[in-house]
Formats: structure tokens, sequence, C-alpha cells
């Protein structure tokens, strides 16, 4: 699978590697069909779902407005939930 975790793809100024780690992403479900593609989506979406909570973790370290408290919360609880579910997808249907 192309693209690798939010942090490893991170540049210089923090967050403008995104783009490129979702471009990869995509890529790697070019030609897949059944099974590998959703294995592949799986595998892609825990990874960037990831990243989402790890950004939202540092904002809430750093930040004091209270609308990107809520959002940071609230992007932690809702992601963390579906990392959980694609990783028992995941482990239940490619035993894993």
């Amino acid at each position: 699978m192309m693209g690798g975790s939010y942090t490893q793809t991170r540049d210089m100024d923090g967050y403008s590697g995104m783009h490129g780690a979702m471009n990869g992403m995509t890529m790697g479900l070019e030609g897949k069909t059944g099974d590998a593609l959703d294995k592949a989506f799986l595998d892609g979406m825990i990874i960037h779902h990831e990243g989402a909570v790890e950004m939202a973790q540092t904002l809430l370290k750093g930040t004091k407005r209270p609308e990107l408290i809520k959002l940071g919360n609230d992007i932690i609880t809702a992601q963390t939930g579906e990392i959980q579910m694609m990783k028992d997808w995941r482990s239940n249907w490619f035993a894993q």
C-alpha cells in the first residue's frame, strides 16, 4: 500500500504532506476489486483516521479556542471508534 502513516508523510511545515498521503491511498485502490479493494480501503482509512486523531491530540495541547477544543475532542471520539470498527472488520473478514 502506498502512503504510510500520517507522521511519515508530514513535511517541514507540519501538515502539507497530507495531500500527498491521501493521493497515495487513492492510488492504492486503483485496479482492485472485491476483497483486495475492501482490505486496501480499510487499511488506508485506518491510517487516515489515525492521522486525524494524532492531529487532534496535537491541537488540544496548544489551542485555547473552545470551538477547536470541541472539534478536537469530537474527532478523537468519533474516529477512535471508527478505527476500532474497521480493525474489527478487517480481522473478521481477512483473518489478520
